[in-house]
C-alpha cells in the first residue's frame, strides 16, 4: 500500500511565517514614520529660521529708529535718559504706530518674561505721554520671540577712545552705539546679533509730532 505524504505547514512553521511579516511590517512602518518626521522637522525648521531671521531684522530697523526727542510741548518734562538697558530689557524712544508701522514717536521697551519665556515689545505713542488729558494712554504689545530660556543684552560705548560693551546702560542724554542681543531657546539653539542705533535728534511739536 502507498502512503500519501503530508505537503502542509506544520504550525511551527506558520508561526515562523508570521513572526517574520510582522517584523518586516513592523521595520516598513517605523522607516516610513522616520521618513515622514525628518520631512517635517527640516520644513518647520526651515519656517523657522525664516522667521527668525524676518524678526532680528524688524528689531534691527528698530534700534536704528531710535532717537532723541528734545519736547517743546508746554508742561512736557525732557526725559534725561532716553535711553535706558539692563542684560534682560531696555527702553528708549523710536517710531511706531499702533499697527507697528514707522510713523509716530512712541517710548518702546524690549523685556525678556523669565516666567513666560517670552522676548515681548512694548509701545507707547509719544503724545500720548505728554498730552495728561487725553487720559490713560494706550500701550500696545507683541511678543517678538517665545519660548526664550535666558537672554544677555549689551551695548556698545566709546572707552578712552577704545570700544567696550556694557552689561547696562544709564548715561543721560546719550544711547549706545550698538546694542548686541544674545538669547537662548528651548531647543537648546542660541542666536546673536547686533543692532547699530541711530540716537537720531527730533524736535517735539504741538500734539506730539517730531519734527528733526
Amino acid at each position: 500500500m502507498q502512503i500519501r505524504k503530508d505537503t502542509g505547514f506544520t504550525l511551527i512553521e506558520v508561526v515562523l511565517g508570521l513572526s517574520i511579516t510582522a517584523a518586516l511590517a513592523a521595520i516598513l512602518y517605523l522607516t516610513l514614520q522616520h521618513t515622514i518626521y525628518s520631512g517635517t522637522s527640516i520644513s518647520e525648521t526651515y519656517e523657522t529660521h525664516q522667521d527668525i531671521r524676518r524678526k532680528i531684522q524688524f528689531v534691527k530697523q528698530l534700534m536704528a529708529q531710535a532717537t532723541v526727542p528734545i519736547p517743546k510741548i508746554p508742561d512736557a518734562v525732557a526725559d534725561p535718559s532716553p535711553f535706558r538697558g539692563t542684560s534682560h530689557s531696555l527702553t528708549f524712544y523710536g517710531f511706531m504706530g499702533p499697527d507697528r508701522q514707522a510713523d509716530i514717536l512712541s517710548q518702546v521697551w524690549i523685556s525678556f518674561k523669565r516666567s513666560e519665556k517670552k522676548l515681548v515689545l512694548k509701545w507707547k505713542p509719544f503724545d500720548l505721554l505728554q498730552a495728561h488729558k487725553l487720559g490713560s494712554p494706550q500701550i500696545y504689545q507683541t511678543v517678538i520671540f517665545r519660548n526664550v530660556t535666558r537672554t544677555k543684552i549689551s551695548y556698545l560705548a566709546r572707552q578712552n577712545n577704545r570700544p567696550i560693551w556694557l552689561n547696562n546702560w544709564s548715561t543721560k542724554y546719550e544711547a549706545p552705539e550698538a546694542v548686541k542681543i544674545n538669547l537662548a531657546f528651548n531647543n537648546r539653539q542660541a542666536i546673536n546679533f547686533t543692532a547699530r542705533v541711530n540716537a537720531m535728534r527730533v524736535h517735539m511739536q504741538e500734539g506730539g509730532n517730531a519734527k528733526p
